[in-house]
């Protein structure tokens, strides 16, 4: 009788599971080409009836490795409320081809998360639909989330995080600190915070710039009239 061999079952195992992985590493690609771009969780869903979603993820960090699958981010702020950061999509493809589907994908995941977990994607989307704008009219965004611009710094709170602007940015040798909100007639009532933001800009050395999705037109008469608000500022307002 033959002695028993451990060995032989652990390399059939082996032979099985590069096989289940060269199996997925061929669909995984068949994806990301029939869909262009798709984010990781998107992979994982599209896929799971056929891979366990540990082994997509295992095979899609080898085929970057590799070179055959390019990891990309969409521009500007990190996801919120679960929005996907991690794309993928085949390197020989030209990235700003696709960008337009990438961020639609990215605002689809935000509503519908938004809807899973019964909160308001508002105050995000503000900021999304004034970062758009700013890119068509040309303003170079130079910073996101910022609380130090050249050689300058806010002042915070010791111990806690420090204050930050939404967005610095430029556009014919002027540069301005932009702080969205989604409506200011909720803001004029609590004007301090407002004004927080536009003592941020004066601290970094940079116009404030307050944007809003929605302005009332009594707020926007009274705005002008608050006693030691600092000129000049500039105000941008964009249909909802």
């Amino acid at each position: 009788m033959d002695a028993f061999d451990s060995s032989e079952g652990f390399e059939d195992e082996t032979d099985i599971l590069e096989e289940y992985e060269g199996d997925a590493e061929v669909r995984i690609l068949e994806t990301i080409s029939q869909h262009q771009v798709v984010a990781d969780r998107e992979l994982k869903v599209r896929l799971e009836r056929e891979f366990f979603p540990w082994v997509v993820g295992r095979v899609v960090n080898k085929l970057i490795e590799e070179g055959k699958i390019r990891l990309v981010h969409p521009p500007g702020r990190n996801g919120r409320m679960g929005t996907p950061d991690n794309f993928y999509m085949d390197p020989s493809v030209n990235y700003e081809n696709v960008l337009h589907l990438l961020l639609r994908k990215r605002r689809v995941s935000s509503y519908i998360n938004a809807q899973l977990t019964r909160t308001s994607p508002a105050g995000f989307h503000a900021e999304d639909v004034f970062e758009s704008a700013f890119n068509s009219l040309r303003f170079k965004i130079v910073g996101i989330e910022v609380s130090e611009f050249g050689d300058k710094t806010v002042q915070g709170v010791p111990g806690k995080e420090l204050p930050n602007l939404d967005f610095v940015i430029q556009k014919e040798k002027l540069t301005y600190g932009v702080d969205v909100k989604n409506w200011i007639k909720y803001e004029f009532d609590s004007i301090n915070e407002v004004m927080d933001k536009v003592n941020l800009a004066l601290q970094l050395g940079v116009i404030p710039f307050i944007c809003a999705r929605y302005v009332d037109k009594a707020t926007l008469y009274k705005i002008t009239e608050i006693p030691g608000i600092v000129y000049p500022y500039q105000t941008l307002i964009l249909p909802p």
